[in-house]
């Protein structure tokens, strides 16, 4: 009778403890969270074949497991109203065995998460057709990412190790074979904090020096569209193939050049005719605050034919939002009225952990 009572005596004793000693949790080893680092949502395949951006350009950045996007706020032409596009973007395997993946396993062969599966739908109007697009690309090359980076490896490990030896030499068992909990002091947990923030300017680090690393991602997108969000007259309005490949300009700069090619559906009959297109981007400022200008050249489909120049700006917002604002002028290269193009983009991604 008496040993359950002690036992629940030394619980009680345990957790009366623990509110009035500094406590901070020990690091979580998961690939996905130690080397999650904040770098800015590209636009998914799933997006660019619908059409909702003006660039046929798809950007490269090093894979996340999670991204969503909305855009399609009206512009400066219109107003803003309330966002008519969405999309996702994963990685599976990062998403399914990223908690359980060791590093050197990742590293023999990233590629396989390196895949991301996208989903997009977008309604221009009311009286419009509902679109929907499905996309996947790899990273053929991603020298930005975190979890190859020999130098940012060892710089984590090394803090790590002394997180972990910290909470080793604090770890005091209550009631011998009953609970042992790891209680802090306010030393220690001043000196794992100071620790912890080590981290978060180590990752500030890698995205500063690798935002603008070499990339090369290839992807593959389908369109399709329907009268209503029940599938009703569902139909497949177009198929592309990307490639982009991104190297850094000096310390400042990235320049992105990219191909697509397709089949986009006749507006006037019912078959597909051929599309192509070619595109260049510079970036140019930090991985937090950057400016960009483009110009991309077009043949058939609905862009048959036309020239864009615009450029924009993108910054980092908090809480892993990303704000991307543009405008250009789009004109047909055989002559005729151009037209202003603008758009406005809110994107985010899985928070990097501290």
């Amino acid at each position: 009778m008496m040993r359950p009572a002690i036992r629940s005596l030394a619980l009680l004793l345990v957790f009366a403890a623990t509110p009035a000693l500094a406590q901070t949790a020990p690091p979580n080893n998961s690939l996905t969270d130690q080397f999650r680092v904040n770098f800015a949502v590209p636009d998914a395949p799933a997006f660019e074949i619908l059409g909702v951006e003006p660039s046929d350009l798809l950007r490269p950045v090093s894979v996340r497991e999670l991204t969503a996007s909305l855009t399609n706020f009206g512009g400066l032409t219109q107003g803003l109203t309330l966002p008519r596009s969405f999309a996702v973007e994963f990685s599976p395997g990062m998403l399914v065995a990223g908690s359980r993946l060791h590093l050197d396993q990742y590293r023999r062969n990233p590629l396989p998460y390196r895949i991301r599966v996208s989903g997009a739908t977008n309604r221009a109007n009311d009286s419009s057709r509902v679109q929907l697009g499905f996309g996947i690309r790899l990273a053929l090359i991603d020298d930005a990412d975190p979890r190859t980076d020999r130098r940012f490896i060892d710089s984590l490990t090394a803090i790590d190790a002394q997180i972990n030896q910290i909470y080793a030499k604090a770890t005091m068992p209550f009631v011998s074979g009953v609970v042992s909990k790891t209680v802090l002091d306010a030393t220690g947990q001043a000196q794992v904090e100071q620790l912890q923030q080590a981290i978060v300017a180590l990752k500030k680090q890698h995205e500063e020096r690798s935002w603008n690393a070499r990339m090369l991602d290839v992807a593959y997108g389908v369109g399709a569209s329907a009268q209503d969000s029940t599938g009703t007259g569902a139909r497949v309005d177009a198929h592309s193939l990307w490639a982009t490949f991104a190297n850094p300009v000096g310390r400042w700069g990235q320049l992105l050049v990219g191909v697509r090619g397709g089949m986009g559906r006749d507006s006037v009959g019912d078959g597909f005719t051929g599309t192509a297109s070619g595109a260049a981007r510079l970036y140019a400022g930090s991985n937090d605050y950057k400016f960009f200008a483009e110009t991309r050249i077009a043949t058939g489909g609905p862009l048959a034919d036309r020239f864009l120049l615009h450029g924009g700006a993108e910054v980092a917002l908090p809480f892993s939002l990303w704000g991307n604002a543009s405008a250009g002028w789009e004109v047909p290269t055989a002559g005729g009225r151009g037209r202003l193009v603008t758009r406005f983009s809110l994107k985010s991604g899985l928070p990097a952990t501290q």
